[in-house]
């Protein structure tokens, strides 16, 4: 598992795609390194409302895609305490955004580093799931936007 801080996310909004591999580095992160991890937590702090983006088995994406995969499927698992929608808080334009970050960073760890046509990470291969339900409680939420 590996948690990034809870900005990451509005930074890789308001960063150009070319300095995404060095912010990955300014924080000690290794973008190839990602893969290693079943579990990859955003949280995320849309101006006040608070969620957690949950990335699952990414690493695994090629051989879900060849029908051979075993484990859990990929996909991106949004939790939100107050399922609602606000502006600064459209979790399908953050989905795709994680997406787009995850095929930037898949093509930077592999021989295809130019190749912009690398894109294993679509809707149909990552996707978003939204569960209903009760949640933990607020402050679970809040031990994520504090860094813990």
């Amino acid at each position: 598992m590996h948690t990034f801080k809870s900005d990451f996310i509005r930074r890789i909004n308001a960063t150009p795609s070319t300095e995404w591999v060095k912010m990955l580095e300014n924080e000690g992160t290794d973008a190839g390194r990602i893969f290693y991890h079943n579990m990859l937590l955003f949280p995320f702090d849309g101006y006040g409302q608070k969620s957690l983006f949950v990335v699952l088995n990414a690493g695994g994406i090629r051989k879900y895609t060849k029908r051979n995969y075993e484990n859990s499927r990929p996909c991106i698992i949004h939790l939100d305490p107050n399922q609602q929608v606000v502006a600064h808080h459209d979790f399908n334009n953050i989905a795709d955004k994680l997406r787009t970050w995850l095929n930037k960073m898949w093509r930077e760890k592999s021989a295809y580093t130019n190749d912009s046509r690398i894109v294993p990470f679509n809707h149909r291969s990552m996707p978003l799931c939204r569960p209903r339900g009760t949640y933990p409680s607020k402050s679970f939420f809040w031990l994520f936007s504090i860094g813990v």
